[in-house]
């Protein structure tokens, strides 16, 4: 579990480092997908190691959403992508909204 932190912790500094214009891989904004889809990795990693598929097939999906519109900017590619990330961000809200409903239900 802690090896997942380690693509979390690096994607989330070199995403916002590059808000800061420090510039340590590329240029700012390969910088800055490179920190995204580290981050959503380790996200979908570690929820994998757990046994919450449907939250870590989220995670995935949401990151290779980011990684078509950006590397894909005019082509018809553009509308799998929002496609496939709200895919992703059904199968994250559907997982967060599941849990929840559980604590809510075992609080009582």
């Amino acid at each position: 579990m802690i090896l997942t932190a380690v693509p979390m912790v690096t994607g989330l500094f070199l995403f916002i480092a590059s808000w800061f214009d420090f510039v340590l891989v590329g240029t700012a904004e390969s910088q800055t997908l490179a920190g995204a889809l580290l981050a959503l990795g380790g996200f979908a990693a570690a929820n994998a190691l757990q046994g919450l598929w449907r939250l870590a097939a989220g995670w995935l999906l949401i990151a290779a959403a980011i990684w078509l519109a950006v590397t894909q900017p005019l082509s018809p590619l553009r509308w799998v992508a929002a496609a496939v990330g709200a895919v992703g961000l059904g199968l994250v809200l559907a997982s967060f909204i599941q849990r929840y409903r559980e604590v809510r239900r075992n609080e009582k």
